[in-house]
């Protein structure tokens, strides 16, 4: 999970700019190094293992991804931080649901006997 503080320093540098220097980046080096030796398999043909390395380096990614668009507004009510960034979510979350073939079903209610 250390890869997201990797993430969000690379994009908030290669893409919006930001300042950095040297001793910045061999820190972030020493992380992604660390964190590159720690979860690489032991046995290369485990792609099992393989790819759950990749969906959390994904992930982590999409954290970094998050904390850069995110930054301009931080200062502002985090109510309202949290509840754009849900209605965002679940409404992406439920694309990509239909997308990969979900089906809707109908609610039933609860009913007290």
């Amino acid at each position: 999970m250390n890869l997201e503080a990797v993430f969000t320093a690379l994009l908030a540098w290669f893409v919006f700019r930001e300042a950095t220097s040297r001793r910045i980046v061999l820190g972030f080096v020493a992380i992604f190094v660390g964190g590159l030796l720690l979860g690489w398999p032991a046995q290369l043909a485990s792609p099992g293992r393989s790819l759950g390395l990749l969906s959390v380096a994904a992930a982590c990614l999409c954290w970094g991804l998050d904390n850069n668009f995110t930054r301009k507004i931080s200062a502002a009510d985090a109510r309202v931080i949290a509840g754009i960034k849900g209605l965002v979510a679940g409404a992406a979350n439920t694309v990509l649901a239909l997308g990969l073939g979900a089906k809707l079903r109908r609610c039933r209610t609860w009913r007290v006997r």
